[in-house]
């Protein structure tokens, strides 16, 4: 059995996740080429529809998405000490909703202007165009899927 550690503890083992029910997780073995083990956080703009007030009524479809190839926006998220961005956990799906959307894109826009490169800029540039679109649409809600 290997001891409790806490989240994100590095060890000869690797970097720590979790403890689950006894066994050690890990989320980046020492071994592993760098990002081969990396989760990305997916933007995915979804539509709503729900009838009645009740949640099991709440059906969600897909209109458009950004995947996180190369976890370029995660470690954007994770680096950032913009409130909103830093929030933005690649294992837990955060859900914004239009009422969310001003402080998403102004923090985009504000990580847009610091990226040195050019695939982080596209990658910022269509993240925003769907936090846009979310803005504009009263049934949309965008999802920061972490994997």
């Amino acid at each position: 059995m290997v001891p409790e550690a806490a989240s994100g503890a590095s060890s000869r083992f690797g970097t720590t996740s979790k403890i689950k029910t006894g066994k050690l997780i890990l989320a980046n073995p020492p071994d592993a080429p760098k990002g081969s083990w990396d989760m990305g956080v997916d933007v995915v703009l979804m539509e709503v529809r729900q009838r009645g007030t009740g949640p099991r009524k709440r059906r969600l479809s897909q209109v458009e998405s950004v995947p996180d190839e190369g976890d370029l926006f995660a470690e954007l998220c994770e680096n950032s000490r913009l409130p909103m961005l830093n929030r933005v956990d690649r294992y837990r799906t955060r859900i914004l909703t239009r009422a969310d959307m001003a402080q998403f894109v102004s923090e985009v826009d504000a990580t847009h202007d610091l990226v040195p490169g050019p695939r982080e800029r596209d990658r910022l540039a269509a993240i925003r165009g769907l936090a846009e679109r979310c803005a504009a649409g009263v049934d949309l809600e965008l999802h920061l899927q972490g994997d």
